[in-house]
């Protein structure tokens, strides 16, 4: 099994969206910062937030396990509106 590599490119956080529904005083994660690198294969790295790894623990797992990384080719990830499906027909 490989160990893939994660690179922390940006944390964030919507203002509007936390101050509607969030608690007083919440702001971006603290746990990790812009440039922090972890490696992993199955389990979540140590000091790694939790909610970022529910977030994209199953593609760390299929590039553990030897999935191709064109599987994550951006025009293959390109976003569908909530509730919509794609489909593709290369006739």
């Amino acid at each position: 099994m490989k160990k893939v590599k994660i690179t922390i490119l940006k944390t964030t956080l919507d203002k509007e969206l936390a101050a509607e529904y969030g608690i007083d005083g919440l702001t971006a994660c603290p746990m990790m910062k812009a440039g922090d690198v972890f490696y992993a294969d199955y389990a979540k790295p140590q000091g790694f937030c939790d909610e970022a790894w529910k977030a994209i623990y199953q593609y760390v797992f299929a590039l553990a396990h030897g999935a191709d990384k064109s599987l994550f080719n951006r025009e293959l990830q390109r976003r569908t509106p909530p509730g919509h499906h794609e489909t593709r027909s290369d006739r």
